[in-house]
């Protein structure tokens, strides 16, 4: 469980640096390519290293991998992530950011439902408390946007914590452990999304986009926008942000657990703006401060019952084996 924490602050710690990188990227990338991009490149990065991990192992995977990593790869990279983007045309990207960040309950939600793991009080008293906080970070008397663009981001939050669900799944079924779920998921999602940007570019589905007031997804690019003056903060949300945050999210499901995992999405919202703070000096009002408070007391709550109850897991089976050896 100690590993499983650790993955998880790791990626918190990298996830809370995204919303920085992206806007430092400007209007460079459109967002269906950038996605593309970063996926493809950390995908790249991690193959070799995931492989390394299981050297004992063939590098061929067994044919159901292949399917299951497409499927994982649907659901996070092609359905998540496009959903993600369209709901920031509807609504507030900070209010997105802050919604999406509910893929912890429903992650809670459906391990509890899907997985059989337990939800202790403490976890459903923290997941109250980080939520109450959402909620003030949220400020939905002044929420911007529409109902459509909530409507999107809470669906993009329930499909990653379908995702989520989906990974630790995989994970007890394969005799393969570490970066292959990520690396693999990755790549076949990637190359999924560029089928769907393919499609872009044909006249009928140009129109379709258009009619629906969705002019950005029509024609998507593939490599304009590329310099070598924007290519260190490309490989920095590559390898970093995608690759080994994502890579540490799915390391802290299979050391840990889903619910463990998510808790890196609700320490994002208290660590990015503190971020914003020192590197682009972007200040927040006193109810987001407040907010963040209630946020980070919950996440608290939540991870302090975690490591308890690993270290309850780990002291019962250490008493089992006694046992066994008497």
């Amino acid at each position: 469980m100690k590993k499983g924490i650790f993955y998880m602050l790791l990626a918190a710690l990298l996830f809370s640096s995204m919303e920085i990188a992206l806007k430092m990227t400007g209007t460079s990338y459109q967002p269906l390519q950038l996605n593309a991009l970063r996926f493809l490149i950390g995908g790249l990065i991690l193959l070799p290293l995931a492989h390394r991990q299981n050297r004992d192992l063939p590098r061929c995977l067994p044919l159901w991998e292949y399917a299951f990593y497409g499927l994982t790869g649907f659901v996070c990279i092609v359905l998540s992530m496009t959903v993600y983007l369209l709901s920031i045309r509807y609504t507030d990207a900070s209010t997105v950011a802050v919604i999406f960040s509910c893929n912890a309950f429903f992650a809670v939600l459906f391990s509890a439902a899907f997985l059989r793991q337990p939800v202790s009080r403490a976890t459903s008293l923290g997941l109250a408390i980080a939520f109450t906080g959402l909620f003030i970070l949220m400020d939905p008397l002044h929420m911007g946007g529409d109902a459509l663009g909530i409507f999107l981001a809470i669906g993009s939050a329930i499909l990653f914590a379908i995702y989520a669900v989906l990974v630790k799944l995989g994970q007890g079924k394969s005799a393969y452990h570490g970066l292959i779920p990520t690396a693999y998921t990755f790549l076949l999602g990637t190359a999924e999304l560029l089928v769907l940007m393919g499609l872009t570019h044909l006249a009928p589905v140009g129109d379709f986009l258009t009619g629906l007031g969705l002019e950005a997804f029509v024609k998507v690019p593939f490599f304009a926008g590329i310099s070598l003056a924007g290519l260190p903060l490309l490989l920095y949300i590559s390898i970093f942000v995608t690759g080994l945050g994502f890579a540490a999210y799915g390391l802290a499901i299979e050391h840990g657990s889903v619910t463990v995992a998510s808790i890196a999405f609700l320490i994002k919202p208290v660590l990015a703006p503190v971020l914003c703070y020192f590197i682009l000096g972007e200040e927040e009002g006193l109810l987001a401060i407040l907010g963040i408070i209630i946020v980070a007391v919950g996440s608290l709550v939540i991870t302090l019952e975690s490591f308890r109850a690993g270290r309850s897991a780990t002291r019962r089976t250490s008493l089992a084996r006694e046992k066994a050896l008497d």
